[in-house]
């Protein structure tokens, strides 16, 4: 219950109360989204919960994410619920679509391999044949976090401290570049 009291100049004072109900916000959340798609990714289904809300952002069309639509760089996706007492609630996905050029596009898949992926610990490169190899390692806000040259054999990167998520990992050499993305848990 709401009391407000008033007293005027001359001592008279008067009250009125009301009662107020406070209802909570609705609990929004977004379903089915990755943070990171190449371009040519295929079109996601994304779900919003509760159902009856609004999915919008740039690649949404009804309830999918498409990423050659959203284009590269980075996009809010984002689902609006309002429930029956007119409270409204949101989410925000963050997303990012990058144009995966040099992914996979090796002559010879054989010169490199990144292993495992998922990645908990330890990354492990096999370079197979590439002369003067250099191995870049990006977060997802495109910041370098590690810089290490590649020795012929297996190269070992310790990720242990490094925080969970999506990371960009680009080999370059005389011979040729390398991009690939890997997931530290």
């Amino acid at each position: 219950m709401i009391k407000y009291t008033y007293t005027d100049g001359n001592g008279c004072t008067n009250s009125d109360s009301s009662i107020l109900t406070v209802n909570n916000l609705p609990i929004v959340s977004i379903a089915g989204l990755d943070s990171i798609y190449c371009i040519d990714a295929i079109p996601v289904v994304v779900t919003g919960s509760p159902n009856g809300g609004v999915l919008s952002g740039t690649g949404i069309i009804g309830n999918n994410f498409n990423p050659s639509i959203a284009g590269t760089g980075e996009h809010d996706i984002i689902y609006l619920y309002s429930d029956v007492n007119g409270c409204s609630a949101s989410d925000t996905v963050h997303v990012i679509v990058s144009p995966c050029t040099n992914v996979n596009s090796f002559e010879n898949q054989q010169a490199l391999c990144l292993y495992p992926n998922p990645v908990q610990s330890s990354l492990q490169i096999e370079n197979n044949n590439l002369n003067d190899a250099f191995c870049s390692i990006y977060n997802l806000q495109g910041k370098l976090v590690l810089e290490q040259p590649l020795k012929q054999g297996k190269t070992e990167i310790n990720l242990l401290n490094y925080s969970s998520g999506f990371y960009l990992v680009k080999v370059i050499s005389t011979d040729m570049t390398l991009t690939k993305y890997i997931i530290k848990e």
